[in-house]
């Protein structure tokens, strides 16, 4: 676990770093504004320009899903419909009416989703969440509906969830007894480690068909969470990623690592 734990060195992110790349970024916008028309401007929502926004994203430090209050903002200031021009321009849409317009009445024509960014596409390119609309993702749909999550299929997961309980179990009986031998005695036992310990093996096994080895669990755990890291941090490389690759090399190198060794892991399991 040396490899992953080296990871976390180098996920922070310096005030001086974060102004060199709003400053490259706010560059490039000004240039690829100056080339737009004023007609293609007028058919978008209204929305702020896009250095105001990376600003005030830049101010906020926290991950992309802390939004909300910016949003919030913006569409108090813009209308319930606006418009966020970065590198693609993205639509937020607040009003419920137009929202269901748009999502269920014109279904098929917003069934798509926008590009991701680094470095979303090296971990989840192909997954259900993010694949694009079509083929293949009716395919991986019809499969997980019909059936890894088919009522049907649920009772083959029984002895997979009764050994998960009784891991449980033997894991709180074992902890309560290390932090003392009487009831008086004993500390209290936080119980959400142990319980999400519990069901990412369970999820393990309806993945692979398999039960793994300890060992091989505990890497995948943190390899998956390294994942879930990058999701939920700074997006920095989202920010014109040929020159945020080269400024966070080590970080984007880690990222590929991660990407590499779940590769060898999952492969064999795959295809076992």
């Amino acid at each position: 676990m040396e490899l992953v734990g080296g990871f976390a060195s180098n996920t922070s992110t310096t005030p001086l770093l974060c102004c060199c790349i709003a400053f490259f970024v706010s560059l490039i916008f000004l240039f690829h504004r100056r080339g737009k028309s004023t007609k293609s401007k007028s058919a978008l929502p209204p929305g702020p320009p896009a250095l105001v926004f990376l600003a005030k994203f830049l101010a906020l430090r926290r991950s992309i899903f802390d939004l909300t209050p910016l949003l919030r903002d913006l569409h108090a200031r813009h209308g319930p419909v606006i418009s966020v021009h970065l590198f693609t321009t993205l639509v937020f849409v607040a009003d419920r009416r137009l929202a269901h317009r748009v999502l269920v009445r014109d279904g098929a024509t917003f069934a798509d989703r926008p590009p991701l960014s680094e470095p979303d596409p090296l971990f989840s390119a192909g997954d259900i969440n993010t694949a694009s609309y079509g083929p293949y993702w009716r395919l991986v749909r019809r499969n997980l509906a019909a059936d890894a999550l088919h009522r049907a299929r649920v009772g083959l997961f029984a002895p997979a969830r009764r050994w998960a309980c009784e891991a449980l179990v033997t894991s709180l009986l074992t902890r309560s007894q290390e932090r003392g031998s009487s009831f008086e005695e004993a500390e209290p036992v936080t119980v959400r480690p142990f319980l999400r310990r519990a069901m990412f093996e369970l999820l393990v096994y309806m993945c692979f068909g398999a039960r793994l080895s300890q060992g091989t669990v505990d890497e995948i755990e943190a390899l998956e969470r390294h994942v879930l890291a990058s999701f939920t941090a700074f997006p920095v490389f989202a920010f014109f990623p040929p020159l945020t690759k080269r400024i966070f090399r080590k970080r984007w190198e880690a990222h590929v690592a991660v990407r590499r060794r779940l590769d060898e892991l999952f492969a064999p399991l795959i295809h076992a």
